[in-house]
């Protein structure tokens, strides 16, 4: 394994670690919680294994691995920063007390 793995696999488990803690001390809903942690542990098998994403895109149909997590990527930052904003607008329209 390449340095850049280990690095990579320490800062997703550390990352894992608090969105844990996080999650065990209610600073972030569970269900949000497990979400992160399921996409946290994928990333460091994903670390672990690059050539077991290029296997799982090739069964998809596309030729590289890092080309399947940008088409994974894309559609998830779109729908995150779409979350946001439906939030933003439900937090600017409800009256101040």
């Amino acid at each position: 394994m390449s340095p850049f793995q280990w690095i990579l696999i320490g800062v997703l488990g550390a990352t894992l670690g608090g969105t844990i803690l996080a999650t065990t001390t209610r600073r972030l809903a569970p269900g949000t919680g497990v979400l992160f942690a399921i996409l946290l542990l994928v990333g460091i098998l994903a670390a672990i294994d690059p050539d077991r994403v290029t296997r799982i895109a090739n069964i998809v149909g596309i030729q590289r691995g890092a080309d399947l997590l940008l088409y994974l990527l894309v559609p998830a930052t779109i729908a995150g920063f779409l979350a946001m904003y439906v939030l933003s607008l439900i937090h600017i329209s409800e009256p101040t007390r």
